[in-house]
């Protein structure tokens, strides 16, 4: 069985002329953020907060949240196949991989059409390789459209 790196599942060097580009497209989130831990190859970003909380801006459905209180908890969770297969769709990522589509340096899979316009269905069969800053403007312009995104 092929296994994922690092590489695979997360964007762990993205530029932050890049980083900037992509918070720039959602309003009212990020006030808070040190720095970007990481992104997921979906596009989700794993933002360090200045209280040392790690939030994430779900660009799939449109989520700002808190998910861990601490740095550590963050380095565990990444660390669990649970996890990576949930909130990274490492099984996706797999699949993708299996079937020759692998994004490069800056780039995610963007899922067509956005579930936020395909009833909030994930489909995994549409999946596109698209620019990290793209992904960011044109989900951003999407989940604007459908009401916003939820700051939990």
């Amino acid at each position: 069985m092929t296994t994922l790196s690092w590489d695979d599942l997360l964007l762990q060097n993205l530029l932050n002329e890049d980083t900037k580009r992509c918070l720039d497209c959602w309003d009212n989130i990020g006030s808070e953020t040190v720095h970007l831990l990481a992104a997921s190859r979906f596009g989700d970003f794993f933002l360090l907060n200045r209280n040392g909380s790690v939030n994430r801006l779900d660009i799939i459905f449109g989520a700002w949240e808190t998910i861990f209180n601490t740095h550590d908890e963050f380095i565990a969770a990444v660390n669990s196949q649970a996890w990576q297969e949930h909130n990274l769709f490492s099984m996706q990522i797999l699949s993708a991989h299996s079937a020759g589509l692998i994004p490069g340096n800056r780039q995610v899979y963007a899922m067509v059409p956005h579930p936020r316009v395909n009833g909030g269905q994930l489909t995994f069969e549409g999946m596109q390789i698209m620019d990290i800053t793209v992904a960011h403007h044109i989900y951003s312009q999407i989940i604007k459209q459908c009401g916003g995104i939820n700051v939990a």
